[in-house]
C-alpha cells in the first residue's frame, strides 16, 4: 500500500501546521491541527508501556529483578467473630482464614502416608453416624403383678400410666460433618508437629468414599495482611474455600505444613469460628470434632479468666448447647506433664506422651481403644 503522504508533503504539512501555532486560530485551523497531530503519533513509535516493541520490553524487564506484587500467595480473609461466656458480655475480634500454600514435593507426601498407615488401618473402622433424638410414647408398667395401665380409670387419666422418653436413632438423610482441627502455634515441638501430621494424615486418609463431609484447618497466627501479623485460620480441606476437593491433595497440604509450629494460637476464638464453619456446612446434623492440640491454652476474649478457665468455660457452654449434635475427640500430644483441663466435659480424651511422640505404632495402639470404644457407642444407634 502507498503512504497516504509522501516525504515533501508531510514537510509541507508541518510547515504549515508551525506557521498556524503563531496566528490566532479558527475552527477549521483547530481541526486541521488534530488532524495532522494524529498523523504524527500513527506514524511514529511510542515509548510509552502501551505502545512498545517487544524486543525493547524484554531490554526494560531484564534490568530489574523480580518484584514481589501485592497478590502474592494466597488471598486470607477477615471475618469478626462474638462470643458469650456464662453471664457475661459478648466480646468481639477479627480472624482471618486462607488455604494451605501447597509445596511439598512427592517423597515428602509418600513418607507422610507411610507413617499414617498403622494408624490409619485402625481409623478406617470407624463409623461416623447421623444421630437424631426423638421423643417416644412408652407404656409405664410396674414391677409387680398388676398392670396399671389396665385398670379402668386408665381411660380418663393415662398420664399415670405412660412416660415420654428421648431415644437415639440414626438419621439416614443427609451427611454429618468431620471437623479436624490442629493446633500450628509455636508451643509446638518438632516431635509433636510431625505426629500431629500423621494424625492429620491419617484421618484424612480414613473418610474416603465415606458417606461424610470434612473440613480440616490449622489454627494458629500469621500474615493476615503485609505488614499485620494476626489470628489465622489455614484450611488444609474445606469444600468450598480450598482449590481442589481431592483427599490427595489434602495430604500435600499437610506434608506443605512447617516442621515446627509457628505463631500464638487465640483457642477459644479459632474454635468458635471452626464450629460455626462446621454447623453451617452440616445443616442440623451431627458434628464429629477432632481437636489436635498440645493443650497449651491462650486468652482470647475475657482478661479476668486464664487461658485455661476461657477454654474449659467455653466448651462447658458449647456441650451444654450443642450437646446432641456435636461430639468432641480431644487428642493431646505430649501432656503426660500437663493437666489437659477438658476431662469430665469433652466426649473422648486420647493422651499421648512424651516418648510416644515418634512411635507411630504406639499412637495406633491407643486409637484401636479410641476406634472400639467408638464402635461400640454407636452401634447402638444405628441397630
Amino acid at each position: 500500500k502507498s503512504p497516504l503522504f509522501s516525504e515533501q508533503q508531510k514537510k509541507a504539512l508541518m510547515k504549515m501546521f508551525n506557521d498556524l501555532k503563531l496566528k490566532p486560530l479558527s475552527k477549521d485551523d483547530r481541526e486541521f491541527i488534530n488532524f495532522i497531530d494524529s498523523l504524527k503519533k500513527a506514524s511514529s513509535q511510542n515509548k510509552d508501556y502501551e505502545d512498545i516493541r517487544y524486543e525493547l520490553m524484554q531490554y526494560e524487564l531484564g534490568k530489574n529483578d523480580f518484584k514481589e506484587g501485592p497478590i502474592e500467595g494466597n488471598p486470607s480473609e477477615g471475618y469478626e467473630i462474638s462470643v458469650s461466656i456464662g453471664n457475661r458480655d459478648a466480646q468481639s475480634a477479627e480472624i482471618y482464614d486462607k488455604v494451605v500454600d501447597i509445596n511439598a514435593p512427592t517423597e515428602k507426601v509418600e513418607e507422610l502416608l507411610s507413617l499414617a498407615n498403622p494408624i490409619f488401618n485402625k481409623l478406617k473402622k470407624i463409623i461416623y453416624p447421623n444421630i437424631q433424638k426423638i421423643s417416644v410414647e412408652e407404656r409405664a408398667k410396674s414391677s409387680g403383678i398388676l398392670d396399671g395401665s389396665r385398670l379402668s380409670n386408665v381411660f380418663h387419666s393415662d398420664a399415670i400410666y405412660k412416660r415420654i422418653i428421648t431415644q437415639k436413632k440414626m438419621d439416614k438423610n443427609g451427611k454429618p460433618v468431620l471437623l479436624i482441627a490442629a493446633d500450628g502455634s509455636g508451643s509446638l515441638e518438632h516431635d509433636q508437629m510431625k505426629m500431629l501430621k500423621i494424625l492429620v494424615t491419617a484421618w484424612l486418609n480414613s473418610i474416603h468414599k465415606r458417606e461424610i463431609k470434612l473440613l480440616s484447618a490449622l489454627y494458629h497466627s500469621g500474615r493476615v495482611k503485609k505488614g499485620i501479623k494476626g489470628p489465622l485460620i489455614q484450611w488444609i480441606y474445606h469444600p468450598i474455600k480450598t482449590l481442589s476437593n481431592n483427599l490427595k491433595d489434602s495430604v500435600r497440604a499437610v506434608a506443605s505444613l512447617p516442621d515446627y509450629g509457628t505463631g500464638v494460637q487465640s483457642d477459644v476464638l479459632s474454635f468458635e469460628f471452626l464450629i460455626r464453619e462446621a454447623f453451617n456446612l452440616a445443616k442440623g446434623r451431627m458434628v464429629y470434632m477432632i481437636l489436635i492440640t498440645d493443650c497449651k491454652w491462650n486468652r482470647s476474649f475475657y482478661e479476668s479468666f486464664s487461658g485455661k478457665e476461657e477454654v474449659r468455660k467455653y466448651f462447658e457452654q458449647l456441650m451444654k448447647n450443642k450437646k446432641d449434635k456435636l461430639h468432641i475427640t480431644l487428642i493431646s500430644l505430649g501432656t503426660d506433664r500437663i493437666d489437659t483441663n477438658l476431662d469430665g466435659i469433652v466426649n473422648k480424651i486420647i493422651s499421648v506422651k512424651y516418648d510416644e511422640l515418634k512411635y507411630p505404632e504406639k499412637v495406633a495402639e491407643k486409637i484401636s481403644i479410641y476406634v472400639a470404644s467408638c464402635i461400640k457407642e454407636r452401634k447402638k444407634v444405628i441397630k
